[in-house]
This record gives C-alpha cells, sequence and structure tokens, in this order.
C-alpha cells in the first residue's frame, strides 16, 4: 500500500487498509461509510478504512463515505480479492499527529487479499 502524504520528518509510513462487507459472499458491492453499512446490513454495501502511521508513532485513520462507486470481491483459493478499479476519496477520521496528512486521500485496489 503507497500513500501521497508528503514525509517531513523522515521516518518510515505504514499503511493498513481493512475492507469490511456484510456477508461473505462474492459479488458487487457499493462503498458505503460505517454508518450505512451497520444500518443496511443486508445490502452489498462495504467500508473502506485505511490507517496511516509514521515511526514516531503518529497516525490517522481513512474511511469511505457514502458513494455510488463499487468494489468486487472474488474467492481464489479460500482467500478472498477485493477490487476497486474507479478512484474514490477516503476521508480522514481520526488525526493522531501524523505529519502532513491530508483531510482526504484518494484510493484504489486491485486484487487485494
Amino acid at each position: 500500500v503507497d500513500s501521497n502524504i508528503n514525509n517531513s520528518n523522515n521516518t518510515f509510513k505504514t499503511c493498513n487498509v481493512v475492507f469490511w462487507f456484510n456477508t461473505s459472499l462474492e459479488g458487487v458491492y457499493s462503498v458505503k461509510s460505517e454508518n450505512t453499512v451497520a444500518s443496511f446490513d443486508e445490502l452489498n454495501y462495504m467500508v473502506i478504512s485505511c490507517s496511516v502511521s509514521d515511526g514516531a508513532g503518529h497516525g490517522a485513520i481513512y474511511k469511505s463515505i457514502d458513494s455510488d462507486i463499487t468494489a468486487t470481491v472474488t474467492k481464489v483459493d479460500g482467500r478472498f480479492l477485493v477490487t476497486v478499479p474507479n478512484a474514490i476519496t477516503l476521508t480522514k477520521t481520526l488525526d493522531d499527529g501524523l505529519p502532513n496528512a491530508p483531510t482526504t486521500m484518494t484510493f484504489k485496489s486491485n486484487k487485494v487479499r
């Protein structure tokens, strides 16, 4: 995972991406906010969350908002693969002092396990 967050303090950055979808089935999911997915747990909705941190212990969390963007979930060798072919915007929901962390970040993925 790579981010476009500038690194001015010369410490490494790490990212962790979580795809939360409300079924355990392959298919097409609409990318939505965490509140929408929790409220409509019977629909094919997905939340995308990305945590970014640096070596100094500072971090930020970005999450998806309600959108019309879709993600495709497939299963290969018993593992889910998530593809988000069109760029979406993730919004910062937590700021723990990560230098130069923008309020939004652009995200897309190709066959992420």
